[in-house]
């Protein structure tokens, strides 16, 4: 049996639950991250907003999907997963037909999933489904945060009409206003996993592998050690939400 995280990006499934991952690995379990928003964007006419981002991440041109590859490779490797890159680009590159960025600002990366993306994803879906087992047990983020692409992997995942186990969106859920309870499916049933001390290091290394990502989001490894210790204390471990169908 397989364990498939669906990420929206090349950082999101170990941030998110990068020590259950570990578990699940070492527990004889073969574990594969799926990244959705890993492709190459379509040319270098980046928006404004990009450009901002990619400034964030110190990183520019054809090199910012490279590197963020080769992090999450390492990353994955960390933790005992096998990563899977696929096609589909970044919110900050997909365009609509007249070639018009979809998602020009930090809000609009957070607001409402474009038209366009929707038919994206359903074709994906259609693709993907045919290299699932009926074996397979598919993970896929609440959506915690509302970003774009987490709402579209998330629809794509919902389409493939099979069991689900849902986890929280990590930055997003360890921030204080954050309210998974609204996004849980309805007649999903809640259960904790239990996250080791040794998961919790390997967590926070994996995390750390992402050297262009992590530090918009903890300053230091303590700080996210710290951070991730917290929520697995607040919530009595690390929170999933399973469906039938």
């Amino acid at each position: 049996m397989r364990s498939i995280v669906f990420s929206p990006h090349l950082d999101d499934a170990v941030f998110s639950c990068g020590g259950f991952l570990w578990q699940q690995a070492q527990a004889g379990r073969k574990v594969e991250v799926w990244t959705l928003c890993a492709g190459d964007p379509p040319d270098e006419a980046y928006s404004p907003f990009a450009r901002t981002l990619h400034a964030r991440w110190g990183l520019e041109g054809a090199a910012v999907v490279a590197v963020r590859r080769s992090e999450d490779w390492a990353a994955c490797q960390l933790l005992g997963a096998v990563a899977r890159h696929l096609e589909l680009p970044d919110c900050i590159y997909r365009r609509g037909p007249a070639g018009a960025s979809l998602y020009a600002s930090e809000e609009a990366i957070f607001g409402s999933l474009h038209p366009a993306d929707g038919a994206r994803a359903a074709d994906l879906a259609r693709s993907l489904a045919q290299e699932l087992t009926p074996e397979d047990q598919v993970y896929c983020p609440l959506t915690v945060g509302n970003h774009v692409d987490h709402q579209l992997t998330r629809r794509l995942v919902e389409s493939l009409a099979r069991p689900v186990i849902y986890f929280a969106d990590v930055p997003y859920a360890l921030r204080p206003e954050a309210t998974a309870a609204a996004l849980v499916p309805s007649g999903a049933t809640a259960f904790i996993e239990s996250v080791s001390a040794a998961a919790l290091e390997k967590w926070v290394k994996a995390s750390f592998a992402y050297a262009s990502q992590v530090n918009s989001f903890w300053q230091d490894e303590a700080a996210l050690h710290a951070a991730l210790a917290s929520f697995l204390h607040n919530t009595g471990g690390f929170p999933m939400w399973r469906t039938d169908k």
